[in-house]
């Protein structure tokens, strides 16, 4: 089973860093890693912009929104804004651990597994980021998680495009 933990974003495309069998991976991409995080969802059927006004409307939030593609699986939120080609994308359900100050973050990841997490690849990084802003994004993952049980915001999402037409 493949388990992405994160995409990184630059100016020329985006680098997904994902684990396959036990082992820790990278794949290069030419498109920008917003775009690359539109494609998963379109392919796991998940309409990305309905999901992100549904949170943002529910949650209050205005910048910086987690985009769930795969309950229990991916949701990704940004390090810095959305729109920024440099952003990088960070699986709440592959982090165990964060650890930092004001200038850098070490995160580390481990294969997601709803019934254990030992005896799973680990792999960490250091990014330039406030480890605030790490905890502020993932306390909004689990508010999410939380809140959206199965394909509940499926139901949520279309009912709320649904009542705006």
């Amino acid at each position: 089973m493949t388990h992405i933990f994160m995409i990184t974003g630059n100016k020329n495309g985006c680098e997904i860093v994902y684990s396959q069998n036990q082992e820790i991976k990278t794949s290069v991409s030419q498109c920008k890693a917003s775009k690359m995080i539109y494609q998963m969802a379109r392919a796991h059927y998940r309409p990305v912009m309905p999901t992100v006004n549904l949170i943002k409307k529910m949650y209050g939030y205005s910048q910086k929104v987690p985009v769930l593609i795969e309950y229990n699986r991916i949701l990704f939120f940004p390090t810095i804004s959305m729109r920024d080609p440099s952003c990088c994308w960070i699986n709440y359900y592959c982090v165990t651990d964060i650890k930092g100050n004001k200038e850098k973050t070490e995160i580390t990841f481990c294969e997601y597994s709803i019934v254990q997490r030992k005896h799973a690849q680990q792999w960490s990084c250091v990014l330039p980021i406030d480890k605030r802003v790490i905890k502020k994004q993932m306390k909004r993952c689990h508010e999410i998680h939380s809140c959206f049980r199965g394909d509940k915001i499926i139901e949520l999402v279309e009912d709320n495009i649904i009542s705006n037409i």
